[in-house]
């Protein structure tokens, strides 16, 4: 009887945990159907156009072929987001992918020869699978899954004694935020004052041994205007564009300061005259300090999946 009791109890718990597995895979598949025109949208937009000059075959070789693939690798990482699964389920969430991008391709690609379509939609799949193969790809996501939502404030301080906060140095333009998504991504603000425009540095990060490293690679800004009158920012944030920049890495070191998880040692190679390090404390900014930046990111349409 005893054994009966505790074989009844195994079987419940086996069953409690499927249920919350299979509740997990449910929510991923939910943001997936929320998620896929937000990432891929302006995809198939430039492959519609480009495919009424050329043909399905030729497009293969252009660069917005290129870029479908990572694409396709982020909208699937922003789907699964901070939820934790294992490589069995990320099998699960893969297939799902394929299944979503095949049959949401084949009917938004518009061109005549259907078989053209098919070709084409099943070359971008092969491209998928071979650039980010599911062992690979379940490691990156595991990697990145620990530091996802990360959102920190940096100042600038002395090079020397910088865990006393009274050796942080007062500046207009010597502080800010980055941002770390959970679907790789990075953004990065300097707040400065007086500032005619609002910037943001768009990029990527990665955690290598201790230290997370953010690769910054384009940039996204728009004017700051103000009211003449009251003062009131009458700024459309969506009055800008995405630019290409010189990559800049930030290293993110872990800090021996209680009261600061990570230091910032950065050196700018952009002042020719006087290239020197300096170094920047790191904490973890306010819970409303990330709403705000996160609700002032999704009012900007062209990175608004960056806080995804």
């Amino acid at each position: 009887m005893k054994t009966n009791c505790i074989f009844k109890i195994s079987i419940v718990i086996i069953a409690l945990l499927l249920c919350g597995c299979t509740n997990h895979i449910t929510e991923v598949k939910g943001r997936m159907a929320n998620n896929y025109h937000l990432f891929m949208d302006q995809h198939v937009a430039a492959m519609n156009s480009s495919l009424q000059k050329i043909s399905p075959a030729k497009i293969t070789k252009k660069k917005l072929f290129r870029a479908i693939p990572s694409a396709i690798f982020q909208f699937e990482l922003s789907s699964i987001g901070n939820q934790k699964i294992s490589i069995k389920q990320y099998n699960e969430v893969r297939n799902n992918t394929l299944k979503i991008i095949k049959d949401s391709l084949s009917l938004y690609i518009i061109y005549k020869d259907k078989e053209a379509v098919k070709s084409l939609v099943d070359s971008i799949l092969k491209s998928y699978s071979e650039q980010f193969p599911v062992k690979n790809a379940y490691s990156y996501y595991k990697e990145q899954r620990e530091y996802a939502g990360i959102f920190v404030q940096f100042v600038e301080a002395k090079n020397e004694g910088y865990c006393n906060e009274e050796n942080m140095l007062p500046g207009d333009c010597n502080w800010g935020y980055i941002f770390l998504s959970a679907n790789g991504k990075s953004l990065l603000q300097f707040q400065c004052v007086g500032s005619d425009s609002v910037r943001y540095d768009i990029g990527d990060y990665r955690m290598k041994s201790d230290t997370l490293v953010c690769t910054f690679k384009n940039s996204y800004s728009y004017p700051e205007k103000y009211d003449s009158n009251s003062g009131v920012s009458i700024s459309d944030p969506n009055d800008g564009k995405i630019n290409p920049e010189k990559d800049f890495i930030i290293k993110l070191l872990p800090c021996e300061c209680l009261q600061y998880p990570f230091i910032i040692k950065y050196i700018n190679e952009e002042d020719k005259e006087s290239v020197q390090q300096q170094t920047y404390v790191v904490k973890i900014a306010t819970l409303k300090e990330q709403d705000d930046f996160i609700k002032s990111i999704r009012n900007i349409k062209p990175i608004a999946n960056m806080v995804i």
